[in-house]
């Protein structure tokens, strides 16, 4: 069973419908290594430190972002059927072989959300309900600030700049 080639599929996350996208290949030694990308958030290239396959079950997870999927290959159909998580919170996703290459420089960034725009950063555009502008100022303060330390954690380059949504 091989799972080397890019996969994609799209997880609902309250308001926002992002793809996420993994590249999965072989490194010299023939074990597994991996790639995610997420092209609504400009997010390319950032490295998995989780890439098995036992029998049909399959785990691609970054540990310092608390994410991971965990789903099951049906090679019969090529989809891998499961789950993403971040913390303790769990998305259902399904993933299939990507059919076309993806522009992340010029991927479409279109608001699924259903919160309004209210400014953009340097690094950030930001969303929120009227009542909660106050608490994405401060939170936008945070997050300028610490950009690169945020980037550098995560080892990924950004396209484009980062949507960030707030409801409180």
């Amino acid at each position: 069973m091989t799972l080397s080639g890019t996969w994609i599929g799209m997880i609902t996350m309250g308001d926002a419908t992002p793809e996420l996208v993994f590249e999965i290949s072989q490194d010299n030694s023939g074990h597994l290594i991996g790639k995610l990308g997420i092209p609504s958030k400009g997010l390319q290239n950032l490295p998995l430190d989780e890439v098995f396959i036992t029998s049909d079950y399959v785990v691609l997870g970054i540990t310092a972002a608390q994410a991971r999927f965990e789903g099951t290959f049906n090679q019969n159909e090529m989809v891998i059927t499961g789950a993403w998580k971040e913390g303790p919170k769990e998305y259902p996703l399904i993933l299939t072989p990507l059919k076309e290459e993806i522009d992340f420089d010029n991927y479409q960034n279109v608001n699924s959300s259903s919160l309004d725009f209210r400014f953009s950063g340097a690094n950030f555009k930001y969303y929120s309900e009227e009542q909660d502008i106050q608490m994405l100022n401060e939170l936008s303060k945070t997050l300028e600030s610490n950009y690169l330390r945020i980037t550098e954690n995560l080892s990924t380059s950004m396209s484009s700049s980062i949507d960030v949504s707030i409801r409180i």
